[in-house]
């Protein structure tokens, strides 16, 4: 099944509301039609009830041409009112038809308009759901900006930061802690996957977008680790290559671009 992308999704909205115009555009015109139809049936009758008043009304006097006359004229009325009527209910099986159309793609413009909606909300920038349960506002816009485009390469917030030294999760000079960052604002988390490609994919990615603005950052991929902005290669075995076997390290600073 092909990727679902935000052009894509507009696009089809787009599609959806053009549709839906058409056939309000059709229902619109349908009701005039069948407005000055409804006369013309009503001018019909009319006619069929005159004729046939006056049929009724003729004495026993009226020659044979007369009531042949008005017998001829009674039944051509008659015979158009019978194909009026017959008219009507083809256009009405239409009208049925189009309004049902009218609210098929209503409803599916609604639909493909909310999946936009939610498309955005999930997609479009960071969202407070992308933490994981772990705090975030304290993180800063590049911190932010860095753990969505995680979260779209697939991976999930481990941690980002947490009280003071002694817990047990991070060393006491770690960046996840607020109190080694100058302005008490957070600038580090951690990101999982279920699997090494997407912390891998993120990995480099992160490193060829902001490398030069990457305090830290250490992960499966032994090739693509910084450290104050400098890449360096972690040899297989080493202490801080095994402790980031399994997620992604990541400390950014301030200006870092979007």
């Amino acid at each position: 099944m092909a990727e679902v992308t935000k052009k894509g999704l507009v696009a089809r909205v787009k599609q959806a509301v053009h549709r839906r115009s058409f056939f309000g555009k059709v229902e619109e015109i349908a009701d005039r039609r069948r407005h000055a139809f409804n006369q013309r049936v009503k001018s019909a009758q009319r006619d069929v009830q005159r004729l046939e008043g006056r049929l009724k009304s003729l004495h026993y006097g009226a020659t044979s041409q007369q009531i042949e006359d008005l017998e001829q004229a009674l039944y051509h009325a008659q015979y158009k009112l019978k194909r009026l009527l017959s008219k009507r209910e083809f256009w009405r099986d239409r009208y049925t038809w189009a309004h049902a159309r009218h609210q098929h793609w209503g409803l599916v413009w609604k639909h493909r308009r909310d999946r936009l909606r939610r498309w955005v909300a999930q997609h479009d920038g960071f969202q407070p759901y992308m933490a994981n349960g772990n705090p975030y506002r304290k993180m800063t816009h590049e911190a932010q900006h860095g753990m969505y485009l995680d979260f779209r390469d697939g991976n999930y917030i481990t941690s980002t930061y947490e009280g003071f030294p002694g817990d047990g999760v991070h060393s006491d000079s770690s960046g996840h802690y607020l109190q080694n960052q100058p302005d008490g604002k957070g600038r580090c988390w951690d990101c999982g996957a279920g699997s090494r490609g997407p912390m891998v994919k993120a990995q480099i990615r992160e490193a060829r977008r902001v490398g030069t603005f990457l305090i830290e950052m250490f992960g499966p991929d032994n090739t693509f680790n910084f450290k104050n902005g400098v890449r360096f290669t972690l040899g297989e075995g080493e202490a801080l290559e095994t402790m980031h076997d399994n997620h992604k390290h990541t400390w950014i600073r301030d200006g870092a671009p979007a």
